[in-house]
């Protein structure tokens, strides 16, 4: 099965036109190369993708015959947990970054702009 046929079907993307963009982009690994669309998985290929600055590693366990139900799909892989646990370190730190910003009330003006970006550099 093609690698953005199954990416697809087993909903890591919304699209099969997405999941064709992420290879050529660069952001889809399979046993540690790059790959374009058309390259053909096996069984046991384990596949590094990149989404949204965050990392996930797959390895296939199944051909899924059509874009079924979410529980169908989760049966096509198994996640490595390593990965798993650093990319939801990595979002509590991004959670923990947004909720120090200063908040205003309403859409800044320029200069509450600049203030929050000096605040946000160091210049204080």
């Amino acid at each position: 099965m093609r690698v953005d046929k199954w990416l697809y079907y087993t909903r890591l993307y919304k699209t099969r036109a997405l999941a064709a963009q992420a290879c050529r982009g660069g952001h889809v690994h399979v046993n540690g190369e790059r790959v374009r669309p058309s390259r053909e998985l096996a069984i046991g290929d384990q596949l590094d993708v990149s989404k949204a600055h965050l990392d996930f590693r797959y390895t296939v366990a199944l051909f899924p015959r059509r874009r079924g139900p979410a529980k169908e799909a989760q049966q096509c892989y198994n996640e490595d947990m390593e990965i798993a646990r650093r990319r939801e370190h990595e979002l509590a730190l991004r959670k923990a970054a947004r909720t120090s910003t200063p908040l205003t009330d309403g859409r800044p003006d320029r200069k509450t702009r600049r203030a929050l970006v000096n605040r946000k550099q160091g210049y204080d």
